[in-house]
């Protein structure tokens, strides 16, 4: 679904078409470099597949994003018995990736759309980046502050007719506390 129309940068989530043309940014590379400095570079926040960075290719080349070389198994970039590809982005890719760069990230699962666009941000203008940070934390303000509502809410429900809370209370606020991945038990009141 997301090779079928690459066309549009504002609708959809990111796709590895625009971590290839941010890696394509710094010059000309085959696939499996692509896939190599990914691993040395934005694998911490993200990543892709093999099988998604040739199709994507594929894709991009067929849109106009990049151009493509190949390369003669005498060529001494080509490693290998075969011929092997050599992409480059064009004038209409890097519009896609400025496009793109310019677009406030999305939260998307364990990828940071926003550690993506700072690791490829040399290419953009800094108070577009420094936009875009603050409105990420922003949206991490009003998640609390919704979590903060929930979280009362919960313990209002949770807490007896009686007063009191009827025994230990236990809750995860991993977000709101920053003690990822623990359990905090108390006991008293809910409050």
């Amino acid at each position: 679904m997301y090779l079928k129309d690459i066309s549009n940068t504002t609708d959809a989530k990111t796709t590895p078409v625009e971590c290839l043309l941010g890696l394509l940014s710094l010059g000309p590379l085959t696939g499996y470099q692509m896939r190599q400095l990914m691993q040395e570079s934005t694998a911490n926040f993200w990543r892709e597949s093999y099988g998604r960075i040739y199709p994507a290719l594929e894709q991009m080349q067929k849109a106009g994003l990049v151009e493509v070389e190949a390369l003669k198994t005498s060529d001494p970039r080509a490693k290998g018995p075969k011929a092997r590809k050599v992409y480059r982005m064009t004038a209409a890719g890097e519009a896609r990736l400025h496009a793109w760069l310019g677009v406030p990230p999305r939260r998307q699962g364990n990828r940071n759309e926003l550690l993506l666009k700072l690791f490829f941000g040399d290419r953009a203008k800094p108070e577009v980046l420094r936009a875009q940070v603050k409105a990420w934390q922003q949206s991490y303000i009003e998640d609390a502050q919704r979590y903060e509502v929930a979280v009362l809410e919960d313990d209002a429900e949770l807490r007896p007719a009686g007063g009191g809370d009827g025994g230990e209370l236990v809750r995860a606020d991993a977000g709101r506390t920053g003690e990822t991945g623990k359990s905090r038990v108390r006991q008293g009141t809910a409050g």
